[in-house]
């Protein structure tokens, strides 16, 4: 997720390429020119993934509770996200970036 410095929130997503050691096809890279006060948000699929939900609500709600939090430190978001994940069955690891 790209966090902007005027709070809006975008998902990051591209067509993905087939999973890493199925075959040999060529793996395609990726470039964003992040502006100045920007955040970039890394995350695992145990934060947004949850059995018996839908992935899209796992995404709408990272985009909603992103939303507007540019003013927090990197460290207060991580404690904000996981403050929020309650039921998480798989492992949740953040990278915060923030330019």
């Amino acid at each position: 997720m790209l966090l902007a410095e005027d709070g809006s929130v975008r998902l990051l997503q591209r067509d993905p390429n087939i999973l890493l050691g199925l075959d040999s096809s060529p793996r395609e890279d990726h470039c964003l020119a992040l502006p100045q006060g920007s955040t970039v948000v890394l995350y695992t699929d145990g934060l947004v993934e949850r059995r018996h939900a839908d992935l899209t609500d796992g995404l709408s709600w990272l985009q909603d509770t992103l939303r507007d939090q540019q003013h927090l430190s990197a460290d207060d978001l991580t404690g904000l996200l996981l403050s929020q994940v309650e039921d998480a069955e798989d492992d949740v690891a953040l990278l915060i970036l923030r330019t």
